[in-house]
């Protein structure tokens, strides 16, 4: 299944809503939408992920540089409703905490970035999504 990605924005912060499978193929996918919101200096990111029907490690490791690249930005990623997939993957792989915070409202979720100004990942080294 491919991935697809729509994009639309509620007080500044971008939201992803991604459907498909985030793996090795559809990863450029997903980082190209990332790299050209950072363009447009869109630095806040929510990615729901209710409907990812799979993820392998290269698809985790694009989200942990999607957090990485957003506090880069002075911004943050914050993800809604992670699949199953998601966080099975995570745990296997015993990362689940670079993933930053996960929501299932996505008003809350909306609303956690007035509450801080910067994301968790401020102090991480640059990286480049």
């Amino acid at each position: 299944m491919p991935l697809d990605i729509n994009i639309h924005e509620v007080d500044s912060i971008s939201i992803l809503e991604v459907t498909g499978a985030i793996v090795c193929d559809s990863v450029p996918d997903l980082r190209n939408e990332v790299r050209q919101l950072l363009a447009m200096g869109k630095k806040n990111f929510l990615l729901n992920l209710e409907h990812v029907s799979s993820i392998d490690e290269f698809g985790l490791g694009c989200l942990v540089a999607v957090c990485a690249s957003a506090a880069a930005a002075k911004g943050s990623a914050k993800f809604l409703r992670p699949s199953s997939a998601l966080k099975g993957c995570a745990a296997r792989l015993l990362i689940p905490v670079y993933l930053g915070e996960m929501y299932e409202d996505e008003s809350e979720a909306l609303a956690s970035f007035k509450q801080s100004r910067h994301g968790r990942w401020h102090t991480l080294p640059r990286t480049s999504i």
